[in-house]
């Protein structure tokens, strides 16, 4: 083999490939997709689902290391390839960084500098490419963690001991498979799952059974660490098993019922979920470079089928979504073989290459969603399927979809409300017979309403005797047995909730057409009426469904929580509550987040205690609904007792040089508009203006700033605002207008590089214009427009 390397490629000859470096290195895979990796490289398999070191291929020198990756029958394969790379990038662990930050939704990690992000391995995570040009491989030494899972491996802490490697290519040409390592058949020993914290909720099911739960847990190990909620839970397991009070007893079974409940809408079935979201799945994906497969590759697939061999089937399937192979075909195969998937990491990976490729086929898109809503809908995990089927409606709306969809709304809606059914007299019982009575609008057929009619009369049935005042009762056991006649809504939960977001996005598509700059206040003022007309559809249902909290006041975060109203954005969302209120506010949470899911909408949500005073950023956050505006406004005066630090401009984040080549407008929001709108709302808390607009807020800071300053900034506010939302962030600064380019130039020069100059000390006003004479921006400014 060495002789004829040599004729065919000559160190001598070819001088510039002397730094080239061909090393073996082995990969652990699947011996069903053997023959795809050698029909079209295996290149073409790179992760999509957020590699630790970027999205390619990994390979590793380690053939132990590599096992760990293949199938867990013992029937997987390896493959030992020849990897060719110039320059590689070293990973690392920065020694800074916290050992325990590995995941770039940590909010440690956003407390980073960019320089010391891009200095930690965090920063690759989900990249498709290198670092920088200038290499074209990353690598790093890994070190284990508590498991021997390819999961537990990150790369090592400086000081501590390293097992073993990963490298990462990205290019199909780097890749040469060469032999294939048959493994052997006697299975790798895998040590027995261990009992976690996540099951709990599935150990408070045999709270009955007290004997068993507790041969349970003496006879398993916790492996994560606990958490204060999993504390908590075993403290009242623990109560139940020792205590013998009843009172205290009934308060743990109430408890761990209500977890239990609010747990069916966190955790349905979570083995049967992805790691890959249902957004992700359905995020076209184009970024890889598609492999010739011959004119014939569904062949085999035909031939899996025929042999009833569906797992080889789906697989090899998959392996084509992101290939040239027949866009039509795949579908239709697809289609076919849906019954047959047993988990969807399989195809995930590849769906959104196939959607990518087949931009012009709407309704195969919609099809696809409808069968994935049905096959999380047969594994009850409820709230996947309804992001699928808004999926589907985002494509054409259906009634027979807002059907299906509102069906398992109530479905995730119920555990919570068949919890309720604990009434201690008869005006309780009154009361939540007429609650029963209120929610006809939720259901679209009587047998629906029936199942919760059903545990009303059971409870009471074991009510009565206790009380031994069965006749008081008869009434209200009447009440139960011959329900009021069940009349079907006009209108599904989610065709009410479409038609309030249509109403809602239709305000952007009839205010923007012939709307500038200058109208940016009053376009952020409607959009927030809209939005919240929107809002409070869902959160009046919610109520509806689960009670009112005591005190609350709901309110918008981030820039919507500045007034910055986008169709697209998803809702970052503060609840202002009362420790009292929290099992109410986890469920109403949890169920809010399922409402905004079926409009194809992402809402996150977190909790602050109106007595904890410690959480200044609730100060800038706009309301979207409250017990009473005092409850606020008693924490904001708390808050404003407190010191507050003096803000600085994020240098940072800000790219002083101006770049307009192959910008996007995506670059423009990270290191332009983020960090002036951050500056400015730390003025506005720091000088303790009361949140609103930040138009409004920025009239306010007379103190900070000269008048023609508070003018110069009002407008660079306004144009980011209307820029983007008139353009797609993947719009290209030279895509836009002329009036658009010289505007931009101005919020560069003539406002975010005098303010990075300059450090504000809480003393006299910033005068922009003084700063950007003596500093040379305004010549810079001027010399951009004379260029044009």
């Amino acid at each position: 083999m060495q002789s004829k390397a040599k004729k065919a490629f000559d160190l001598n000859i070819n001088k510039e490939f002397k730094h080239a470096k061909v090393v073996p290195m082995f990969h652990g895979t699947r011996k069903s997709v053997i023959d795809d990796i050698f029909s079209a490289n295996l290149a073409n398999l790179a992760s999509i689902n957020g590699g630790l070191l970027g999205k390619g291929v990994y390979h590793t020198s380690s053939a132990q290391y590599a096992q760990i990756y293949a199938e867990k029958t013992g029937e997987g394969a390896l493959l030992m390839n020849w990897i060719c790379f110039s320059s590689v990038y070293p990973v690392i662990h920065h020694p800074t960084v916290e050992d325990d930050v590995r995941d770039q939704k940590d909010s440690r990690w956003f407390d980073l500098s960019d320089e010391k992000k891009k200095k930690h391995w965090v920063y690759l995570t989900g990249s498709p490419a290198v670092i920088t040009p200038n290499y074209n491989a990353h690598y790093a030494l890994v070190s284990r963690t508590v498991h021997n899972k390819a999961e537990d491996f990150y790369p090592f802490v400086y000081g501590t001991e390293h097992h073993y490697d990963e490298l990462v290519t990205f290019d199909a040409s780097q890749v040469l498979p060469r032999y294939l390592v048959r493994l052997a058949s006697r299975k790798i020993h895998k040590p027995l799952r261990s009992y976690t914290p996540h099951d709990f909720q599935e150990a408070v099911r045999q709270v009955s059974d007290l004997p068993k739960l507790i041969e349970i847990l003496s006879h398993k190990a916790f492996q994560a660490a606990l958490t204060r909620e999993d504390l908590v839970e075993l403290g009242h397991i623990r109560c139940l098993t020792e205590i013998k009070n009843l009172k205290v007893r009934q308060e743990s079974v109430l408890l761990l019922e209500k977890k239990r409940a609010v747990g069916v809408i966190q955790r349905q079935h979570s083995h049967y979920r992805s790691t890959i979201s249902v957004n992700e799945l359905f995020m076209p994906c184009t970024s890889i470079q598609s492999a010739n497969v011959g004119e014939d590759p569904f062949n085999h697939i035909r031939f899996y089928i025929r042999d009833e061999k569906y797992a080889a089937a789906i697989e090899s399937l998959s392996f084509l979504f992101r290939t040239n192979a027949d866009v039509t075909l795949c579908y239709f195969y697809l289609f076919e073989l849906f019954l047959h998937i047993q988990t969807l990491d399989i195809i995930a990976p590849n769906l959104p290459y196939l959607i990518g490729r087949s931009p012009n086929k709407p309704e195969d898109h919609r099809e696809l969603a409808t069968k994935l809503a049905k096959w999380f809908t047969d594994r009850t995990c409820y709230s996947e399927a309804i992001g699928c089927y808004a999926k589907a409606l985002c494509i054409r709306e259906s009634l027979d979809v807002h059907n299906e969809s509102s069906k398992l709304f109530i479905n995730i809606a119920r555990p919570i409300l068949e919890a309720k059914v604990k009434p201690k007299n008869k005006i309780e019982w009154t009361s939540y017979l007429d609650f029963l009575e209120s929610l006809d609008r939720f259901f679209l057929e009587g047998v629906d309403r029936g199942i919760l009619y059903q545990s009303a009369e059971r409870e009471i049935y074991n009510f009565i005797p206790l009380k031994g005042e069965g006749s008081d009762y008869n009434a209200l056991w009447q009440r139960i047995a011959t329900p009021p006649l069940f009349i079907p809504p006009t209108k599904s939960t989610t065709q009410r909730y479409w038609e309030a977001y249509k109403t809602f996005t239709a305000h952007f598509t009839n205010e923007i057409k012939d709307a500038g700059v200058k109208n940016v206040r009053a376009l952020q003022q409607k959009a927030i009426t809209s939005f919240t007309d929107f809002f409070k559809i869902l959160v009046t249902d919610a109520f509806d469904l689960f009670g009112y909290p005591t005190s609350y006041d709901i309110r918008m975060e981030g820039s919507m929580g500045l007034g910055e109203i986008f169709p697209y954005a998803n809702l970052e969302c503060v609840i202002l509550m009362s420790e009292q209120d929290q099992n109410l506010i986890d469920s109403l949470q949890e169920i809010l987040k399922v409402q905004f899911l079926t409009v194809d909408k992402k809402a996150t949500f977190r909790q602050v205690i109106a007595t904890e005073i410690a959480d200044y950023s609730v100060l800038k956050s706009t309301s979207l609904g409250s017990s009473s505006p005092n409850f606020f406004l008693s924490y904001q005066n708390e808050c404003w007792k407190q010191p507050f630090t003096l803000p600085k401009f994020d240098n940072d984040a800000f790219q002083k040089e101006w770049k307009e080549k192959e910008v996007s407008l995506s670059y423009i929001k990270e290191h332009y508009k983020t960090p002036l709108v951050q500056f400015l709302n730390d003025l506005i808390l720091y000088h303790k203006i009361e949140n609103k607009n930040l138009l409004d807020g920025i009239d306010d800071l007379k103190v900070a700033f000269t008048e023609n300053s508070l003018s110069l900034l009002k407008e660079s506010v306004g144009f980011l605002y209307h820029l983007f939302l008139s353009y797609n962030e993947t719009t290209l600064v030279s895509s836009l207008q002329e009036n658009e380019i010289i505007a931009l130039q101005k919020c560069h020069w003539l406002v975010l590089s005098p303010l990075s100059s300059t450090l504000y000390t809480g003393q006299g006003q910033i005068n922009l214009d003084t700063l950007a004479q003596t500093k040379g921006f305004y010549l810079l400014y001027e010399e951009a427009q004379f260029r044009k």
